[in-house]
Order: C-alpha cells, then sequence, then structure tokens
C-alpha cells in the first residue's frame, strides 16, 4: 500500500503523520455537536460549524497536496477529497437546516459513489476508501430520514383551508 495522502495510513518506510489524529478529533467533536443538537443544548451550532467546517477544509486541503501527480490514482484521491468536503459542508447544512443542504447532499453522494464503484471494480480497497463509504451512507441517510428525527421550523401553510373575508367593497 502506497502512502498517497495523510487520509491513507501510512506504511511502516513513510514517515509517520499526525494530520490522521486531526482528523479523529474533528470527527468526535462533530459527534459532540450532534449530541448537543439532538439534546436541544447551546452552542451545539458553533461546535458543528467550527468541527464539520473544519473537516471540510482538511478534506479539501488534499486537493492540494496531490497536485504533482497525474496518474488516475491521484485524480481520484482529489476527486475523492473534494467530494467528502462537499459531503462534510452538506451534512452540515442539513443539520443546520441551511438551504441548498439536499443539493449538496445529492452532488456530494453522488460522485461518492462513483468514486467508490470504480475504486472496487479497480480493486482499490484502501482505508480512504472506507472513509468514503462511511460517508456516502451517513449522507445518504440524512437525506433519507433526517427530517424524522428533526423536523423543519414550521412554515405557515399556502394552503390551510382557512377563508378569509375579502374586504373590497363589491357593491
Amino acid at each position: 500500500m502506497s502512502y498517497n495522502t495523510p487520509l491513507d495510513g501510512p506504511d511502516e518506510s513513510a514517515p509517520k503523520s499526525g494530520i490522521p489524529k486531526l482528523e479523529w478529533i474533528l470527527i468526535a467533536l462533530a459527534l459532540i455537536g450532534i449530541l448537543f443538537k439532538f439534546s436541544h443544548w447551546p452552542f451545539s451550532g458553533i461546535i458543528l460549524i467550527l468541527s464539520l467546517g473544519s473537516l471540510s477544509i482538511f478534506y479539501f486541503s488534499q486537493t492540494s497536496l496531490n497536485l504533482k501527480g497525474t496518474s488516475k490514482a491521484t485524480a481520484r484521491v482529489r476527486f475523492g477529497s473534494m467530494a467528502c468536503s462537499i459531503a462534510t459542508i452538506g451534512i452540515l447544512f442539513k443539520i443546520l437546516h441551511w438551504p441548498d443542504a439536499d443539493f449538496l447532499l445529492i452532488l456530494g453522494s453522488a460522485v461518492l459513489f462513483i468514486l467508490i464503484f470504480t475504486g472496487s471494480i479497480m480493486g482499490n480497497h484502501s482505508v480512504f476508501l472506507k472513509k468514503q463509504i462511511i460517508l456516502l451512507v451517513l449522507c445518504l441517510l440524512l437525506f433519507w430520514k433526517y427530517n424524522s428525527f428533526f423536523p423543519p421550523l414550521s412554515r405557515p401553510s399556502q394552503a390551510s383551508g382557512i377563508n378569509v373575508p375579502d374586504t373590497t367593497d363589491s357593491k
């Protein structure tokens, strides 16, 4: 196994890096923020924005680390890092009920699905591919069942069935 990105585990010949530890810390903070959101405790939004936003920047920075190579594996890692970044932002938008969350989740999930499918056909079973699968499943679960756990804020209905009398004088 080659050491393509800090998302992949280093083999014995590669130098050890602290970047995966940073990723695990950000994931743990995101889980704490989600638990705060479930419990309706204060500062859940701030924790989620900081953790998932930083995680998205972390994933997006992986694209710049792999710009030197032009091989297909490097291109897959670049697209995978960008898809992970988009999916993470989609998760953040969906949890905080921000607009365009569904679009970001669908876009990130579609690219992740294509990369996972092609990676499994090519026999690439790296740690990065496993993380993409976990992120894809999380995106699909949020897209499919999220509104039953966190219903959207109440909005006035256009067709509420209430008849409002006409105030104009029709004589």
